[in-house]
């Protein structure tokens, strides 16, 4: 079979239907010589399947190497790892949406009815989902497709919304468990540990000599202490 085309025979009527798609060279993965699903390229400017990739990297990881590219052994960094063939991509979901109801892309491997490649490292797709095309219309597998490519790209860049907020001080008094509020005539003030404490409390600290906090036992000395306000 010649590579880049695909010849598929079916029965019917007591006769034999021939029926050739002819996938474009660009379509095929080098090294399974099978029509991509998630095309990437690698820093040695080859373009291989995600799903090839991740064989590549488990049958070195039983190894003890490293991920690199399998075309020139060069391990990834940071700035030297696969990226996303995103025009290639578009090409080919194009050409899949076009040609779906074709007998021989229907029964191509990698194209229907697979799971998605597990993902791996900080360059695999999260939630990686192939097209089926199975009652999906055109609008839906084009939007899946988009999302995937936008997740793997703007994987690993710094996050602005996702940290914790920080965390408010404690205000109140840990021995005498009394909250402070705006309203309150008590007195209020900060020890060094930044950790507060009422007037009355810090009383009664200073005529038993127990100069630690009550929230961390941190000592401190008096002068150090600051009037708070809430």
């Amino acid at each position: 079979m010649e590579r880049g085309k695909i010849s598929l025979s079916l029965p019917g009527n007591g006769r034999v239907l021939r029926q050739e798609v002819v996938i474009p060279e660009e379509f095929i993965d080098p090294i399974s010589c099978e029509i991509m699903t998630i095309p990437m390229t690698l820093p040695s400017g080859n373009i291989v399947d995600l799903s090839t990739l991740e064989k590549f990297y488990s049958a070195e990881g039983k190894m003890g190497r490293g991920r690199s590219d399998p075309f020139t052994g060069v391990l990834f960094t940071d700035q030297n790892k696969p990226v996303a063939a995103v025009s290639l991509k578009a090409r080919l979901d194009k050409f899949l949406l076009e040609n779906c109801d074709e007998p021989s892309i229907k029964v191509l491997p990698r194209t229907l009815g697979k799971k998605p490649v597990a993902p791996w490292s900080s360059y695999s797709l999260e939630n990686t989902n192939q097209n089926t095309f199975r009652g999906e219309t055109s609008s839906n597998r084009t939007a899946q497709s988009v999302d995937q490519l936008l997740t793997h790209c703007l994987e690993g860049l710094p996050s602005y919304i996702d940290e914790p907020p920080p965390k408010k001080l404690k205000i109140g008094c840990p021995k005498c468990l009394d909250p402070f509020s705006s309203n309150s005539d008590t007195y209020i003030f900060k020890l060094p540990c930044q950790h507060t404490v009422c007037r009355k409390c810090l009383c009664v600290m200073r005529e038993s000599r127990n100069v630690s906090c009550r929230e961390c036992d941190q000592p401190f000395i008096f002068e150090s202490i600051e009037r708070h306000h809430v």
